[in-house]
């Protein structure tokens, strides 16, 4: 079948019917069940609807997310008063960036399906899906079905040997799904603004990017990058009467329907607040050492190389000028996203958005020159000369290296010790013993009258975790440390301590925290934190496990900082008080707009030491009351 990309005045619409599509079911249909199989391997499937979670890095953080998601959903609220952080602050959906779709499924199922295996569903079904947005993509502008097939083998490889998988098995599962599916929209969109398809192609995209802009919110920004190379190879034959549509009213659909979700980010910044120095690194050195697999401050991978490499061959030796040119374009349009990655964050409007993300995203736009460079060299094989030379050299270069990367792809779904890229199969696996230990201190040597000074971990010492919000809902603590380091001031990580290094705090400014946060145990794990512990007043070490000491804090304990009562019960988005004595009670918990007393007592905020956030005021409270976000 000739490799052809048809301008609308050469297609011939019974061949693009009746012969690519049935091309493309085939191709499109052995990738999902490869795919299938293979992640069935490493999850595995027998895990999909257990009750044990995905706690790997950022996965134990989101399902901390999806928890307070459906607690709030069942209140009728995308944002609530969350007790469990920080001394209290607003959560939901300003903090769960990319663990919304898997909420949602939580939600729409009326609670039957938990945080546990939503997430999970959204994991597994997202590891299948991203793949096969590659030869859709290929089909929708119409190029041949080898050359979709060739671009789906690439695809799985891409998804397996690099830091795809890594940012899937972290966790990261929102990101790598709408770098994937972004071309596929952006290639049907050209699709449609060209002539080559019609209204149900533009209802199907619109659809479509609703539901990634739902995913993930920076969406919109992967699939400009991807819209941008094709645009400009295919300005020519955009038909004007359908800009409205592409230009206009799809973008204001995907946002009306995501509006409520914005909205409430807007008002309240949540960890999109620029705090976080995640993926923020500047050194255009990455663009180098990622394609070759250097150990550096990105992660690569030599495939990386593989696609360059095959992309070249599709940028000059292609036979078809419009694919010559497409493959060029997308090539140079995957550098370009390579050179933002590794630079963008020189500027701080654009540092918001983690630009070293964009690295997978830059060689995912390669996947298709790369194809067509495949494709371009077992052509060139019939040639004469010096191509033929080139194009025996790069055939088996290209058998090669397709063989060892195959293999690294049984390296990542076998166990062992062994290198990889991803996390070691099996992904789902009962929580790890640090993490046990720490539960199990938890339930016995604290209870609800006082809080936890949780050490958080930019290095995840906790078996690899983010596991803060894990503990805290399965212990029923209060933790001062927020679910997440590098967010709010009543935290503490690392060599960090309520917003400032831990060497520069006053013993005297940190025993009036002590009694301020109404702190009673202290879980550490750095050295640095455990020296400045020994050194305490009133602190004394209870337990210890490896690198995790668990310490008591023996001063009296209250949840009130002026008048008295006593907290009898929390939950996301209510606080409930009883045996409330005083004109003024002044709560150790944050205040925020919108919390409300029932029966009604006025709520407001007063500043205590030097936390910028204001603590909960009642003024003539009743006996009893209820206090909750509204």
């Amino acid at each position: 079948m000739p490799v052809t990309l048809l301008s609308p005045k050469r297609m011939n619409a019974r061949s693009l019917e009746t012969i690519l599509p049935t091309g493309y079911v085939s191709v499109v249909a052995l990738t999902a069940a490869v795919q299938f199989v293979l992640v069935a391997i490493g999850f595995p499937l027998g895990e999909l609807v257990s009750a044990t979670p995905l706690l790997h890095i950022d996965a134990a953080h989101h399902w901390y997310e999806i928890k307070v998601a459906l607690d709030l959903a069942q209140q009728g609220r995308l944002v609530g008063y969350d007790p469990y952080f920080a001394a209290g602050y607003l959560g939901g959906v300003p903090y769960n960036t990319s663990a919304k779709a898997p909420a949602a499924l939580a939600v729409l199922s009326g609670g039957l399906i938990g945080p546990t295996v939503a997430f999970k569903l959204f994991s597994f079904a997202s590891a299948i899906a991203a793949p096969l947005a590659i030869p859709l993509a290929a089909r929708s502008l119409r190029l041949g079905a080898g050359t979709g097939a060739i671009a789906a083998l690439f695809a799985l490889i891409l998804w397996w040997a690099s830091p795809v998988h890594w940012s899937h098995t972290a966790g990261i599962v929102a990101w790598p799904l709408v770098v994937f599916m972004a071309y596929w929209f952006s290639a049907v969109l050209v699709a449609y603004a060209t002539g080559r398809s019609g209204t149900p192609s533009l209802v199907g995209v619109t659809i479509l990017g609703c539901v990634l802009f739902f995913v993930h919110p920076l969406f919109p920004l992967a699939a400009i990058l991807n819209l941008l190379p094709l645009a400009w190879i295919y300005r020519r034959e955009v038909l004007p009467r359908r800009l409205p549509a592409v230009l206009l009213i799809l973008p204001a659909i995907c946002v009306a329907i995501n509006l409520p979700w914005i909205l409430a980010t807007m008002r309240t910044s949540g960890m999109a607040n620029g705090m976080q120095p995640y993926q923020q690194v500047v050194d255009i050195n990455m663009l180098w050492q990622d394609m070759l697999g250097i150990p550096g401050q990105g992660r690569g991978s030599k495939f990386y190389f593989i696609l360059a490499f095959f992309a070249f061959w599709g940028m000059f030796a292609t036979r078809e000028l419009l694919q010559r040119r497409l493959a060029a374009a997308l090539f140079l349009g995957g550098v370009g996203t390579l050179v933002f990655a590794d630079v963008g964050s020189v500027m701080r409007s654009f540092a918001l958005t983690q630009p070293n993300r964009f690295g997978i995203q830059g060689y995912t736009l390669m996947l298709l020159p790369a194809a067509l460079g495949a494709i371009a060299v077992t052509r060139s094989l019939r040639s004469r000369g010096i191509i033929r030379g080139l194009a025996l050299v790069s055939a088996a270069f290209g058998a090669v290296a397709i063989a060892f990367y195959l293999n690294e792809v049984r390296r990542e779904l076998s166990p062992g010790t062994h290198g990889r890229y991803g996390d070691a199969p099996p992904e789902v696996r009962e929580a790890g013993p640090l993490t046990r230990w720490a539960l199990d201190q938890l339930r016995r040597e604290t209870d609800t009258g006082a809080r936890v000074m949780f050490e958080l971990s930019h290095e995840r010492v906790h078996d690899g975790a983010h596991i803060a919000g894990y503990l805290a809902v399965q212990s029923e603590r209060e933790f001062i440390g927020g679910a997440y380091p590098y967010t709010h001031f009543a935290n503490v990580w690392d060599d960090w301590m309520f917003g400032q290094a831990l060497n520069s705090l006053p013993m005297e400014r940190f025993q009036e925290y002590l009694e301020l946060y109404n702190i009673g145990w202290v879980l550490a794990h750095s050295d640095a934190l455990k020296r400045y512990l020994a050194g305490a007043p009133n602190v004394s070490q209870v337990s210890t496990k490896a690198r995790l000491s668990l310490y008591r804090v023996g001063i009296n304990h209250s949840f009130f900082a002026q008048g008295t009562g006593t907290v009898v019960a929390r939950a996301v988005n209510r606080i409930d008080l009883a045996g409330l004595q005083g004109d003024v009670v002044v709560l150790k918990y944050h205040y925020v707009p919108g919390l409300r007393a029932e029966p009604y007592a006025k709520v407001d905020g007063v500043r205590l030491l030097d936390d910028p956030e204001p603590f909960v005021r009642i003024t003539h409270p009743p006996a009893s009351l209820r206090l909750y976000f509204e």
